[in-house]
């Protein structure tokens, strides 16, 4: 038997990912899905596993200490959207969201953190359970960008970080040096498909992380899902930040993106950027 060790799985891939990863590594899972968010593949019966919604803090602390759980591993995407729609919250949640200085996802997941740190579960960093999936600087995949998709590259970088910095959003879509779309609230992937509405074929898709990133509050990643909608919105480059956005499903997604000459490309952000921003 390993030490137990909690998953809190929002949406996406990465919580079944850090499932295995927490597997592998001879811990014992216990996972919390959100409802509304979390993979129903992750309730299976070899696993604990425990349902909850946004006003279930509690429920999450009392799961988690009958089962002698200390450390808890946030995985996935929390919909900023849930903290938008507020009709579904409890009163005792508005008012306690009334009392913190703005309702960014990174602020009220920061603070919810620090009220499970308070009840003797540390929130740690999921990263050392992907670190197969994060990639070196450099082209990924058999299509180098053309002369004008590393004009765009070149030109959304520097776009994206400060849009990431401002927690705006972490994506922009650029074409022929202007951004005509800025990932908002609605994720990444719809921002692609926005993208090509607005501007056609040959966007230039760029994704960076935050300067000052918590990945235990939102590690934004790339893959299959998001090759489709760059494939779909017939884009020309997706360029993402090396070393720092977990790449997943890499082999079926560079297989895709090869055969509809998209060219993917792994940036590394220079250390004097990061301390220019910071």
């Amino acid at each position: 038997m390993g030490i137990n060790i909690g998953i809190l799985a929002g949406s996406g891939d990465i919580p079944l990912l850090v499932l295995e990863e927490v597997r592998k590594k001879g811990y014992e899972p216990y996972v919390v899905g959100l409802k509304g968010m979390a993979d129903d593949s992750l309730h299976r019966g070899d696993v604990p596993f425990l349902w909850v919604g946004i006003n279930d803090l509690r429920k999450v602390v009392s799961f988690y200490r009958k089962r002698g759980v200390k450390q808890i591993v946030p995985a996935g995407r929390i919909d900023p959207k849930v903290l938008v729609e507020k009709e579904h919250l409890k009163k005792r949640v508005r008012a306690y969201l009334k009392k913190l200085t703005d309702n960014k996802p990174s602020t009220v997941l920061g603070k919810v953190f620090h009220l499970l740190s308070d009840a003797g579960l540390e929130v740690i960093d999921p990263t050392p359970f992907l670190k197969t999936y994060f990639c070196p600087e450099g082209q990924v995949g058999g299509i180098r960008p053309s002369k004008e998709a590393e004009e765009d590259i070149n030109f959304g970088w520097e776009t994206a970080q400060s849009a990431a910095d401002l927690d705006i959003g972490q994506t922009v879509i650029v074409k022929n040096r202007i951004v005509v779309a800025v990932e908002g609230i609605e994720g990444t992937d719809a921002a692609v498909e926005r993208g090509g509405v607005l501007a056609g074929p040959e966007t230039v898709v760029v994704k960076v992380c935050r300067t000052s990133q918590d990945p235990r509050i939102d590690l934004p990643g790339v893959g299959l899902k998001t090759i489709k909608k760059c494939v779909d919105a017939r884009c020309s480059a997706l360029c993402f930040e090396a070393e720092a956005l977990p790449f997943f499903q890499q082999k079926e997604s560079v297989s895709l993106a090869d055969t509809h000459k998209l060219a993917i490309v792994s940036r590394k952000r220079k250390r004097l950027e990061r301390e220019n921003n910071g």
